[in-house]
């Protein structure tokens, strides 16, 4: 049988299943903090291209999908998401251009310390296990975001990387109560135009161009639209209906130790030696909740 995108949210994908798309989520976002340096080099802002990230991936669903989104009541859900969206993404571009990229994704991706608590407010289970995963996994960003120098620099980046932390948070936890009674291709479209929207009108209050005439800035732009929005962000979202929030959004964790090897062998930025402890403790905490994840979902299926 073929699956269409349409579909996506029909199919459950638990245990082994959610596991293996997580992990190549994940991998695919790590990308996104590196391409957003290079579009910065070539003079592309955040208002731009947080807009042509969410404006190239739209028709691309669509076509995926052969229709149009049906809206639902969850979709006062996808808007609030996507306003939490595209803040998350323009605060956190911005933070890039004042701090290092191990700092900035580490620090924009402590959203999971906010969902836990959200989803244990909309009845989600946390377990001791969960609890300890999460831990472990903060205190290896911890580490690496001291170990690479968070005191120093411009304290805007940590700023502004913090309120990505704050509107990733938000963006999730709308996802988690939309996906469940929307598929994956409505809530991903409402949520990705109202987020375009709202970085169109910043763009114009701003004085920003849109417009991107050279093809390699093109090329960059939908590599960060084919790699970290759809193969990451939408996967995500796509798990958000099968997974647990708190373990879902921990996972997302591994971005900073992706995009920091990333930034080694693309743009040079090498953190200390200290800081690969860190990454260490970051990725046995992923383990723990992947490997919870994966009983719990063995379980639901048996």
């Amino acid at each position: 049988m073929t699956l269409r995108l349409s579909e996506w949210g029909v199919v459950e994908c638990r245990g082994p299943c959610l596991v293996i798309v997580l992990s190549l989520a994940v991998l695919a976002i790590s990308s996104s903090a590196i391409i957003y340096r290079l579009l910065y080099a070539r003079g592309i802002g955040p208002e731009t291209v947080t807009f042509w990230r969410l404006a190239l991936s739209i028709p691309i669903l669509i076509a995926l999908a052969g229709r149009r989104p049906r809206l639902g009541a969850w979709y006062k859900y996808s808007v609030v998401g996507g306003v939490a969206l595209a803040i998350h993404f323009m605060s956190w571009f911005l933070s890039l251009e004042h701090t290092s990229v191990a700092v900035s994704t580490t620090l924009v991706s402590t959203y999971p310390l906010f969902t836990l608590f959200i989803g244990r407010s909309i009845g989600e289970v946390v377990t001791r296990t969960t609890a300890l995963g999460v831990g472990i996994t903060f205190m290896g960003i911890a580490v690496t975001s001291l170990t690479a120098g968070l005191s120093g620099g411009n304290p805007l980046g940590p700023i502004m990387a913090l309120l990505g932390s704050i509107s990733g948070a938000l963006y999730f936890s709308m996802g988690k109560l939309a996906r469940r009674r929307a598929s994956t291709f409505d809530y991903a479209v409402v949520t990705y135009a109202t987020a375009m929207s709202v970085a169109f009108v910043v763009a114009a209050v701003r004085g920003a161009s849109l417009h991107v005439v050279d093809f390699e800035s093109l090329l960059l732009l939908v590599a960060m639209t084919v790699g970290p929005m759809l193969a990451g962000h939408t996967a995500i979202n796509y798990l958000l209906k099968y997974g647990r929030l708190t373990v879902i959004t921990a996972s997302t964790l591994g971005e900073p130790v992706g995009a920091t090897v990333l930034a080694m062998g693309v743009l040079g930025e090498y953190p200390p030696i200290s800081a690969y402890l860190g990454m260490g403790t970051t990725l046995m905490g992923i383990g723990i909740l992947l490997a919870e994840e994966n009983r719990l979902g063995a379980r639901r299926q048996g």
